[in-house]
């Protein structure tokens, strides 16, 4: 999994004048496509800031890429699929927000194999500094949570704020998975 979290302070006049907005990201990308795959979730957590309560403030997107054979034809196929999220399946919470997503499998049908090769997960969502008029340095989490099932459950997740950051997966017979990555922003007002 390569994870890369980013910060942009977004300018003043784009906010209704109010400094310190900044719009952080995340994105998600398997390197090696995951073997089990139901619902996992990732997140972006920051104390540092105050998360807008405005679902419309909150993006999200998966893109996939899936390559396939014909079995009757032995013709092959190359395609993509971008799928984006506003509200649905977003969890907000003071210190940083939420996506959960089900992930595409390979899939076997009479005449075609189709193979997942290339997938990765997207988010944003915009924190202000909880001081605008002071220099400050802000900590940037992302968690992403990836579910092994022991039985073919689907997980639960919740807000995680005792040292790990972020999501959490939960529920009965379930493994998981976690990845971190962390982005330190200097703000100056």
């Amino acid at each position: 999994m390569k994870i890369v979290v980013t910060s942009s302070l977004l300018s003043a006049s784009s906010q209704n004048g109010q400094k310190g907005w900044y719009l952080f990201s995340t994105t998600n990308e398997w390197l090696k496509m995951p073997t089990f795959r139901m619902t996992d979730a990732f997140s972006l957590y920051c104390a540092d800031a105050a998360w807008s309560d405005k679902p419309s403030d909150f993006f999200s997107d998966m893109y996939y890429e899936y390559h396939g054979l014909n079995s009757q034809t032995w013709e092959t196929f190359e395609d993509y699929s971008l799928t984006e999220k506003g509200t649905q399946d977003l969890v907000i919470k003071p210190t940083g927000a939420y996506y959960t997503w089900n992930l595409p499998d390979d899939i076997t049908q009479q005449y075609y194999y189709l193979t997942v090769d290339k997938m990765n997960f997207m988010m944003w969502g915009k924190a202000r500094v909880k001081y605008p008029a002071m220099e400050t340095s802000t900590n940037l989490y992302s968690r992403y949570e990836h579910v092994h099932p022991v039985i073919l459950i689907q997980p639960s997740f919740s807000w995680d704020t005792s040292g790990t950051f972020g999501v959490s997966a939960g529920g009965i017979s379930l493994d998981k998975t976690t990845y971190y990555a962390h982005n330190l922003t200097h703000y100056i007002p």
